[in-house]
Formats: C-alpha cells, structure tokens, sequence
C-alpha cells in the first residue's frame, strides 16, 4: 500500500461493510427475540435459582467494563472521561448479556466522571429507549446486577422489572445468613457478564491504551468486537445434568434454619480459651475423606473456593509443598471436640486473621462458620472455610507434590519491610520486650 492514506480508507471500508451487514445480524436487541434468549441462551441454573424455572421469564446480566484511553488535550474532556476510581482515563461500554454469556447488546462507550456511574448510566438508557431495551424486555423478567446499579433499582422496579442484586452490609461487620446465602444466589449467576467482559479485552487493541485518534469510531470498533465474539465463540456457561442437581441443592439449604453461630455464641466458644493447638495429624482418620469433586459439590458449590483453597493452606502451613510433613496447625474445641478451627491470615490485610469453625463427623462436614463478612452463609461456603476442608480432607492425603511457580516469587525480592521490623525489634529495651509479652 503506497501510504497510510490508502490504509486508513481501507480500514474504513471494512469497517463501514461490518456495521452495515455483520454487527446488525449479530448484535442488539433487533437481532434475537426474547424468546430466542430465553430456550437457546439462558442456562439452567440460573432459571431454577432466580425464577424458579418459569419459562416465560427472560434472565439478562447487565454491567459496565473499562475501555482505557490517551489523556486529551482537550479540558472538558479530559475531565469528564478521568475516572476518580481507576485514576485513569478512560470509556465505559455496557454489556447486556445472556446467563450463558451471550452478548445481546453493547450500549455506549459513556463517559466516566463521577456522574457517569453504572446506576446513572442504566437510568440514562432506560429513559432513552436505548436499541429498543425497553421494548425488548418484559414485566417480570429478571435483570441481575451489581451494587454499583443501587440508585437505579427504583427506575427498573418502575418498569416492572425484578432487579436481583447482592444486599449491602449496612453498618454491620457481617452479612447476616439470609444475605450471605441470597448473595450467593446472585453471584453464581452474574459471573458470566465479567467473563463477557474479560472476552473483549482479549482483543489487543482493547488491551492497551486505545489511541485518540480511533475515539470517534470507537463505538463501532466495540460492536464489530462483540458480533465476532457471539458469531464465533462458544458459550461461556453451558447447561449440564448437575446445574439441576445443585440448584435443588442450594434451594433446599436455602430454606432450612441453620444457625451455627448461634451455637457457638450460646456455648461461648467464640473465645481463645476453649480452643486448645493440635497438629492436623492427631485428628487424621476423625476427619472426612473427600474427593475435589465431592467438595464442590457439598460444601463450596463452585469452583472459586477451591482455586483459593491452596493459597491460604499454603500460608497456613508456610510451604508450598503440602505433601511433605508441613506444620498446619489446628485448634481444637475442649468441651466439644467435633468442632475445630483454623487461624487463617486475611489475603488483602495484613493485620486481620479470621477463624473459620467447621463440625464434622468421621463422614460428613456438618457445620460451618466463620467471622469474615460471608461467613455466615452455608450456601457454599467462604474461601477460609473451603481452605481448610480441602487440605483436611483432600490436599494432605496427597502423594504427588504439585508445587505452584507462584509458591516462590517472594523469594526472588527483597522485603525491606523485614530488616526496618528487626531493627526496630534490636533497640527496643528490656522492659518495652517484657511488656510486649504481657500483651
């Protein structure tokens, strides 16, 4: 091509065919009916957990992703598509999709400033009739969100539609049981819209940083993106003979009336002195034997738990290699002894440690709770919950070591951290040491 005039009207010409003649058949709400989505698109699960299998009722996933883009010279701009949050400039797209991932619609890119927020810009859709969204859905179909939309529930209540959206803490250290379990319904759901998300910027041109000059047809580029994606791709979630299974499953634990915490509140076993320290192995053959699929399926309900499982036995036992004889220690109940607990470290805080508490019997995990914020729910279960039950039951029974590379990053940095804390700890003086102890 003699020079980057030809290339940008050839670009534009193949850009111009797919919006004329690919994206129409392929995206919007024009383009597949409300039934289409709801016999081919909609997955099994998510009809049993958020309508309880009625099959008029259409279930889309709705949320925002962030397309990065060049600071402009421009000052309104600038301002108004610098992002508080990200610190960044930049777009946000809003996804429309299926419960197997199935984008029917990409509205936008919006602007990004502190008035350009999820709720606002859902409301602003709405009042719109944005690509006929309002003419497409239906009263009573299900629209599944995330708290980011809270400002906006009232607008789409109004429309008759049924907003499904995890509850808020409100001031409390924990979600009660009925929250915590309700947002798990809602999670195992609403996934697939960030794994829709995640699929657009697989695309290296969404990738990076997104060059000013491609702005004014950036919208475009984003519909000829998510056509490919639905023509092309496969869906993200399929249905299967266990989604019936354990929707049954979280239904029915959904409605009995656990109340472990109220038990370990009445016996007062919330304190440090009714645990006593035991190695895992002086309760080797008491506790159950599971297989990962047998985890997943009674206990955690997904798989998310258990890819965090190893990370925080890991920590646990201060190796990476859990086949070995690893120090993983454990605190036993006195009065109780079928009740164990486990010091886990938080992930994100370095100062929190959380205390998941799990009853079992030589066959089954009976109970379980723990003081970090999901830890009330026994739909599933939190990830320090399943940590525990994963190397007790599984990861220790193990032969073959399965080290991760990631086990020895921190090995290849220096802490500096570290020698500031022994520093600190080789001035202090006796009496500043002694009463540490007491303390």
């Amino acid at each position: 091509l003699p020079d980057k005039r030809t290339v940008s009207r050839c670009i534009e010409s193949a850009r111009t065919a797919l919006i004329n003649e690919f994206v129409p058949k392929n995206l919007g709400f024009a383009h597949i009916g409300r039934n289409d989505i709801i016999h081919q698109h909609t997955s099994t699960l998510a009809q049993y957990l958020l309508c309880e299998n009625e099959p008029n009722t259409a279930i889309v996933a709705i949320d925002s992703t962030y397309i990065y883009i060049q600071k402009s010279r421009n000052n309104e701009f600038q301002r108004k598509s610098f992002n508080l949050h990200k610190k960044r400039s930049l777009l946000k797209p809003m996804l429309i999709v299926s419960t197997t991932g199935y984008i029917i619609a990409c509205i936008g890119p919006f602007l990004s400033n502190y008035s350009n927020n999820d709720a606002s810009i859902m409301q602003n859709i709405l009042h719109r009739n944005t690509d006929g969204i309002r003419n497409w859905l239906n009263e009573d179909d299900v629209i599944v969100v995330d708290r980011g939309f809270r400002d906006c529930v009232n607008a789409m209540e109004d429309l008759g539609l049924n907003v499904v959206f995890p509850p808020f803490l409100n001031g409390r250290k924990q979600f009660t049981t009925t929250a915590a379990n309700q947002s798990r319904f809602v999670t195992k759901v609403r996934w697939v819209v960030e794994a829709a998300n995640g699929r657009i910027k697989q695309f290296k041109f969404l990738a990076n940083t997104v060059a000013n000059s491609s702005l004014p047809h950036l919208e475009q580029y984003l519909s000829i993106l998510c056509s490919i994606i639905n023509r092309y791709r496969p869906p993200i979630k399929t249905s299967s003979t266990q989604d019936t299974v354990i929707a049954d499953q979280m239904i029915s634990l959904r409605n009995q009336k656990k109340n472990f915490e109220a038990f370990l509140q009445k016996n007062n076993l919330k304190k440090t002195s009714t645990w006593e320290m035991i190695d895992h192995s002086d309760i080797l053959h008491e506790f159950p034997i599971m297989t990962e699929d047998e985890i997943i399926n009674n206990i955690t309900l997904g798989i998310y738990q258990l890819k965090r499982a190893r990370s925080y036995a890991e920590e646990c036992s201060t190796t990476t290699d859990l086949t070995a004889a690893v120090n993983y220690k454990i605190q036993r109940c006195q009065e109780f002894p079928d009740i164990i607990r486990v010091a886990s470290q938080s992930a994100h805080i370095a100062r929190t440690i959380y205390h998941p508490v799990i009853r079992f019997s030589s066959d089954h995990i009976l109970d379980w709770w723990c003081d970090c914020k999901c830890g009330n729910r026994f739909v599933g279960c939190c990830c320090h919950i399943a940590s525990v039950v994963w190397f007790l039951s599984y990861a220790r029974w193990q032969s073959r070591t399965n080290t991760m590379p990631s086990g020895n990053f921190i090995n290849f940095f220096t802490d500096a951290g570290k020698f500031l804390n022994s520093s600190d700890s080789d001035t202090g003086t006796d009496n500043d040491e002694d009463e540490d102890n007491q303390t």
